[in-house]
């Protein structure tokens, strides 16, 4: 859809798509029909992400692609953390029936997105940086890839399985830092969501800033130095089981540095990541390409619950060994993402 349709009009789609599934949560009622309607919700949402991230080399000066990832970055934790507090203060206030508003609300936000990428016409094409008047076709259709394209781009391919190792680092907290903290470590249970809210805040106030900085070198070097720290951060997180009977103010000390680490790791690599999987995929039909990325957040997604939680139960350091073992090997995979003239700071 993406080669034949252009980026704009799929980014379109996906919103309509989005706003299909939240009506129809104001509908359903048993069981099969709530997933049906979320499996529409989500398809949308990946439908989003496989197309957005073509739309941004239109919308910045060439060169600041990484900036404006970062940005998006930055963005999409300010709403996530906009939205976890808006459902939480009228659900205490008005009780359950407002959330049936709230869930109308995000249907109604999905079609003014969609009017909105509708009716952008960007400015300039990647193709003509120098241009200053609209550019007709710039986020029109392009010529169709194939799979087996993708599978003799053994360099998109690298990416792809680098980024699937940052997936799986993402799934931390949401999958494992309860169960863990909770359930193996035994500590207060207000932890959780203090470390959760220190990454999301952290995400949306820093990245902006740390992006700039890191920009100044090529993305390869920001993804290897982002899975390092992350490494660290998975060290630090298995810390407090060789500590049997450390105080608390020990362990959550702990707890906050690796979150902070790992917020880092994440501002890091995140703008980095997606930078490349828009310059690395060919111009002229690269659909085929950002499905294969997307595709690897699809199966960390998936495979995520299941790998780290049925690690942690056989043996609790098991899931911080995996993160911090594909954090470690993912640093050569980073660094043979180098561009062929090698050339290290950007001007």
């Amino acid at each position: 859809m993406l080669d034949r349709f252009g980026p704009k009009a799929v980014v379109a789609l996906a919103n309509l798509v989005s706003a299909a599934g939240f009506a129809a949560f104001l509908v359903v009622r048993s069981a099969w029909q709530i997933s049906l309607a979320y499996l529409v919700v989500q398809a949308g949402i990946n439908l989003y992400w496989t197309a957005a991230r073509n739309l941004v080399p239109f919308a910045c000066v060439p060169g600041e692609e990484r900036l404006w990832f970062g940005f998006i970055s930055s963005l999409r934790n300010l709403g996530i953390g906009a939205g976890a507090a808006v459902s939480a203060v009228t659900l205490a206030l008005f009780g359950p029936d407002s959330l049936y508003v709230l869930i109308a609300a995000n249907a109604g936000t999905f079609l003014c997105a969609a009017l909105l990428f509708l009716t952008w016409k960007p400015a300039r094409s990647p193709a003509a940086p120098d241009a200053t008047g609209p550019v007709e076709n710039s986020a029109g259709p392009a010529s169709r890839g194939s799979r087996q394209a993708v599978l003799r781009d053994g360099r998109y391919l690298l990416l792809v399985a680098a980024n699937l190792a940052f997936v799986l680092a993402q799934m931390v907290p949401p999958v494992l830092l309860a169960v863990y903290i909770t359930g193996t470590l035994h500590a207060g249970e207000w932890i959780p969501g203090t470390l959760l809210v220190i990454n999301t805040g952290a995400v949306a106030v820093l990245t902006p800033a740390i992006t700039r900085r890191s920009a100044r070198h090529r993305p390869h070097r920001a993804i290897a130095g982002g899975f390092l720290v992350g490494a660290g951060s998975f060290a630090l997180f298995a810390a407090p089981l060789a500590w049997q009977g450390a105080p608390g103010w020990a362990v959550t000390a702990v707890l906050v540095a690796a979150t902070v680490l790992f917020t880092l790791s994440e501002i890091l690599s995140s703008p980095a990541l997606n930078e490349l999987s828009v310059a690395l995929a060919p111009a002229e039909a690269n659909g085929r390409h950002q499905a294969a990325f997307q595709l690897s957040w699809s199966i960390g997604g998936a495979a995520a619950p299941v790998v780290l939680t049925t690690l942690l139960s056989r043996q609790p350091v098991l899931p911080w060994l995996l993160l911090a073992s594909l954090s470690v090997l993912a640093v050569p995979a980073a660094h043979a993402l180098a561009p062929r003239d090698q050339e290290e700071a950007l001007p």
